[in-house]
């Protein structure tokens, strides 16, 4: 990612972790004209945050709310590719692209194994294909 794209993401973040905190925000009652469109508008503020946000955290900590927001965009990312790789693995087998079939199976490998790596459960063992003996 570019250092704009973390940049937005943070700011993004940011912005919506203000509207989905469990505690009310501090407003001058003097701004409120009317008060039952404030509670609604307040209200659809929360819902959207909850559906928009993709952490579980309270927002008490934006950094740790934005880090895990990256982080399951990326590993949304990688389920996606890894869903294109088995279709095009797929193909190029009934196709009998053995070479074609052989590099996409190396980057699933990769990829699971980076999917792995962001889960925290360590690297995946290598399938035979993807290790040095191959």
């Amino acid at each position: 990612m570019t250092k704009g794209w973390i940049c937005a993401l943070l700011i993004l973040a940011t912005l919506i972790s203000s509207c989905a905190r469990p505690y009310r925000p501090v407003i001058d009652p003097v701004m409120i004209r009317d008060q039952a469109k404030y509670e609604r508008d307040l209200a659809e503020c929360g819902a959207l945050a909850r559906a928009v946000v993709l952490t579980e955290l309270t927002y008490d900590d934006n950094l740790a709310a934005f880090q895990s927001s990256v982080k399951k965009l990326k590993l949304r990312r990688i389920v996606d590719e890894i869903q294109e790789i088995k279709m095009a693995q797929s193909i190029a087998e009934r196709a009998g692209q053995a070479e074609t079939a052989r590099a996409l199976l190396l980057r699933l490998n990769a990829l699971q194994q980076e999917k792995q790596r962001l889960l925290g459960a360590g690297p995946l063992p290598l399938t035979e294909v993807g290790s040095a003996n191959a």
